[in-house]
């Protein structure tokens, strides 16, 4: 049967931050699957072909099943990147993310005052800390920002940090009305993520440094820069899957046999 290419993997919903814009947030109090679970999973989807991982959270490097994961992904041959709030590396999971060519998604919310005000004190230095472990290890980083109410003036910023911290691209993705934005409200509205899309647009175009503008599928409408790629989840090819396995996105209106495996795994715990 044929399954999706790639599959974006809500690992868990534990983390050691509480962000005001925690997507993962709605997920807290699932089952979540055992690691026996979790690597028969990864099997079936080496099985149907899937050919890349994004794993996110929570905070996926802290967990403690994030190692054999990583490892069982890339003995199917299956790309793998994460989603990482970077505040506490341990030594072997930064040896593990080098040997296995994960790519990293660093998410900075803005210039040191601003990332601390939303993700707490200490907590931009504890990312700057961690670069300098995945430069040592030579693991393979970009940086990410959460656009919302608190920070989108502050996009040309993060862009400049980006390139500071060399970062060979730098990602944006809308916070939008889902987990914890829901009860915090600092959701970005349609007319100020417009003008942050402008500013990221100009200042792309300005420096000729590319931008990848994710869940954001008008873009290819108003951005002029040609550095600036878009892309939107439900024209491709993709299976999302929570912490219990639910997938809960079926993509190009089909029924993937993914699916079918996860609700078989529901059904055996």
């Amino acid at each position: 049967m044929e399954g999706p290419r790639v599959v974006i993997w809500i690992f868990t919903s534990l983390c050691n931050l509480n962000c005001p814009h925690c997507y993962a947030y709605r997920f807290r109090g699932v089952n979540e699957l055992t690691l026996k679970e979790k690597l028969r999973l990864v099997k079936e989807m080496g099985e149907l072909g899937v050919e890349h991982v994004g794993i996110s959270g929570g905070e996926p490097l802290i967990h403690k099943d994030i190692i054999p994961i990583i490892k069982t992904l890339t003995d199917h041959d299956i790309s793998i990147s994460i989603v990482t709030n970077a505040q506490h590396v341990r030594e072997d999971v930064v040896r593990t993310l080098s040997e296995c060519n994960v790519h990293l998604y660093v998410s900075l919310d803005g210039p040191k005052e601003v990332h601390d005000k939303i993700r707490g004190a200490g907590s931009y230095d504890r990312i700057m800390k961690s670069i300098e472990k995945f430069r040592e290890h030579g693991v393979d980083y970009s940086m990410v920002m959460a656009i919302n109410k608190l920070n989108y003036r502050y996009v040309k910023d993060f862009i400049f940090e980006s390139i500071r911290l060399n970062s060979n691209f730098a990602s944006f993705i809308p916070t939008m009305k889902s987990g914890k934005a829901i009860l915090t409200g600092v959701r970005i509205d349609f007319k100020n993520f417009m003008w942050a899309i402008r500013v990221i647009d100009d200042t792309s175009r300005e420096l000729s440094y590319p931008i990848s503008l994710w869940c954001t599928p008008f873009a290819s409408i108003i951005v002029k820069s040609k550095y600036i790629r878009s892309s939107y989840c439900r024209t491709q090819d993709i299976v999302d899957v929570d912490p219990a396995a639910v997938s809960y996105t079926h993509l190009r209106a089909h029924e993937t046999s993914l699916h079918l495996v996860c609700r078989l795994l529901l059904a055996k715990k």
